[in-house]
């Protein structure tokens, strides 16, 4: 399989950028024809898990493609994650392969050894999931369930059972651990962040299955034995998302209540605010 722009209506520059701090953060810039650009800067990247990009991709080029009138992009986009999902790794849901943006070919792993994902990431099963709960493609949800996966093992795989900032693949061949932290040392740390939590409740809320409510109470068992203290002396702050979020979303999670901020009434932003979803007729009033 050969992708180029002229297939995709898409231009792919990556390239790495040295820090002041010695340390490399990757670019992402995607060029879309018909005069519209979208530019995308992360401090990690993690091509390893290629189907998770490629997936969010097809949910935006479904809306460049109605701004358009145009379905070419959404069209290339989908026909290229079919093909992503037929590739076999040694693991479900990891692709094998990597996208060489030079040459639009399939190329060995091996060339890029630097797989890392960040715990802000973990935010997108559960967006996939709300994504196929909303008519978007069903295997959204399989991809959901498998990213979903993917954020608790780094949790589980750590001494403490907390997720560090950011985690390193470890792609060493024949080694047992999945996970390396050692790469990094300024990204030890967990800041209890709601990422994690949050798709957790959203694969309890939309498949019922009791794990994820037991993968949380496993996280929130570590919070108690790690993090609670009498007094701030570890560090005098604490970051507001942890009760705005984190424990927001532990709440849901645990409710039996499928009505207690339904998700087919309220969409949570990203500060975990739910906001109502007009039904259509209480638009034509309100905008009346």
């Amino acid at each position: 399989m050969k992708l180029t722009p002229d297939d995709t209506q898409i231009i792919h520059r990556w390239e790495y950028i040295k820090s002041e701090h010695n340390k490399y953060a990757m670019s992402y810039e995607m060029l879309v024809k018909k005069k519209l650009k979208l530019v995308f800067r992360a401090l990690m990247f993690w091509e390893i898990l290629l189907p998770a990009l490629i997936s969010n991709f097809l949910q935006r080029f479904s809306h460049f493609s109605l701004y358009l009138s145009d379905y070419h992009s959404s069209a290339a986009v989908a026909e290229v994650m079919n093909q992503v999902h037929k590739l076999k790794g040694k693991l479900d849901g990891l692709v094998p392969m990597f996208i060489n943006t030079n040459s639009g070919q399939f190329t060995h792993q091996g060339i890029y050894t630097l797989g890392a994902r960040d715990h802000l990431v973990c935010f997108l099963p559960g967006t996939l999931a709300l994504g196929a709960h909303n008519g978007l493609p069903a295997d959204h949800m399989d991809l959901a369930k498998e990213l979903m996966h993917t954020c608790y093992q780094m949790y589980v795989q750590m001494e403490t059972g907390l997720s560090p900032e950011i985690v390193h693949f470890n792609m060493h061949q024949g080694s047992i651990r999945d996970i390396d932290v050692k790469a990094f040392q300024l990204n030890r740390h967990n800041l209890l962040r709601p990422e994690t939590v949050e798709s957790l409740f959203y694969l309890y809320r939309f498949t019922k299955d009791r794990k994820y409510q037991d993968w949380g109470w496993k996280i929130l068992q570590n919070f108690n034995k790690y993090t609670k203290v009498n007094y701030p002396s570890p560090r005098d702050k604490m970051e507001s998302f942890f009760l705005g979020e984190t424990l927001k979303y532990f709440y849901l999670l645990f409710s039996e209540d499928a009505d207690l901020i339904s998700l087919d009434k309220y969409v949570f932003n990203t500060e975990a605010h739910p906001l109502p979803i007009w039904p259509p007729h209480l638009k034509k009033m309100r905008s009346g």
